[in-house]
């Protein structure tokens, strides 16, 4: 409680001084231990009732109740104070259970949100150009087989000279960074061209082939068959990450094309299905296997009936036709053409893919996407 000095005392208003604030203004040998203060004192005699009051905010009702147990005024002091010491414990035992509730509450209410936040049925797809493709799963960002050459980059594939006609419509510098980088394999140029390869170090995370981690080295990881990966975004929002089945060609020239991986993606929310990236790949029981296993959602193929001089008249991605037939194992899943234009080995391009899904009344689930546009999909 809050006493004025006797100087700022109104008549028959002012509170009685206690014997403390009087023993203040006590004079000794003409001297004064201390003149009237010009603002209120604190007077310690009349404390636990402040105890009761302040309190409430917190630590000033230890600070104020603990000057009785270092007082002096004995046994009847004590006695006094006992029950506000007992009212003091309750009502901070009250206040605890009332603050515990509330941090509860509050940690409910958080994971709610965050379960609202990593329920994803979503994504958005930019098709940059070939196979590089941008997805994103609610703040996660992947990118598949990273190519960013301008059009007239060439390489070597056996006695042929593979050259690229179209440059990305998203340059790496446009791009930024990304989460993961999904990489089918990296021996061949039109999956990784340098470019593409100087970009893995803005990956948090590269995944590919076995072989391809051993050649690549830094931060590349191999995943083999079956393998699964777990990636995450701040949301919290987990995609499992599982490597599938993919053959470069026919049987008889599949240790020459290198061993390459295709993708499935999982993650909470997906109402329609899991997205499914094939990788460089020709129709064969491993995709079987993989539409056997999975009910997916949204397909990104690689297409182009791609052909190499070496192996003859094989072709060694989709065709049309194939594609056509592994949409009619997957069910109801969107098909989304990749990497059928751009470079000088494909043989087929739009017009025949359209044709082959026309054939077999399958048109309306193909959804070619317009470059460097990021489009909306439900999954």
């Amino acid at each position: 409680m809050l006493e004025k000095a006797e100087s700022e005392k109104v008549e028959g208003t002012g509170p009685v001084l206690s014997s403390k604030a009087k023993r203040l203004m006590r004079s000794k040998k003409g001297l004064v231990y201390n003149k009237p203060p010009e603002k209120p004192i604190q007077v310690m005699g009349m404390e636990c009732t402040a105890a009761l009051i302040t309190g409430m905010e917190g630590v000033v009702r230890v600070a104020v109740m603990n000057w009785w147990t270092r007082n002096r005024t004995g046994k009847r002091c004590r006695e006094a104070v006992a029950p506000l010491y007992r009212l003091r414990w309750a009502m901070s035992r009250l206040w605890e259970q009332a603050l515990l509730n509330t941090i509860e509450q509050r940690e409910i209410m958080r994971k709610r949100e965050n379960m609202k936040q990593t329920s994803v049925n979503q994504i958005r797809l930019t098709h940059i150009g070939g196979p590089t493709a941008l997805i994103e799963i609610g703040r996660l960002r992947i990118l598949t087989d990273p190519t960013f050459e301008l059009a007239g980059y060439q390489y070597s594939a056996g006695p042929q000279v593979i050259g690229k006609t179209t440059s990305p419509t998203l340059l790496p510098s446009a791009l930024g960074s990304v989460d993961a980088i999904l990489l089918s394999h990296e021996q061949h140029g039109d999956n990784l061209d340098p470019a593409g390869r100087a970009y893995l170090a803005q990956g948090k995370q590269v995944l590919t082939t076995p072989a391809s981690a051993q050649r690549l080295g830094s931060n590349v990881r191999g995943v083999s068959t079956w393998e699964t990966v777990h990636l995450g975004d701040v949301n919290g929002l987990e995609v499992r990450v599982t490597a599938t089945p993919a053959r470069h060609g026919s049987e008889e020239i599949k240790e020459a094309t290198g061993h390459v991986n295709g993708w499935m993606l999982e993650w909470e929310g997906q109402r329609r299905g899991t997205l499914y990236i094939s990788g460089d790949t020709v129709l064969y029981e491993g995709l079987e296997e993989v539409a056997r296993r999975y009910r997916v959602g949204v397909a990104l193929l690689h297409f182009g009936a791609a052909r190499a001089q070496r192996f003859g008249p094989t072709h060694i991605t989709l065709t049309g036709v194939e594609g056509a037939q592994f949409a009619q194992m997957l069910g109801e899943a969107t098909i989304v053409p990749l990497h059928y234009e751009g470079w000088t080995h494909l043989t087929e391009g739009r017009d025949e893919i359209e044709q082959a899904f026309t054939a077999v009344g399958l048109e309306k689930r193909l959804r070619f996407l317009p470059f460097g546009q990021p489009v909306s999909n439900d999954i």
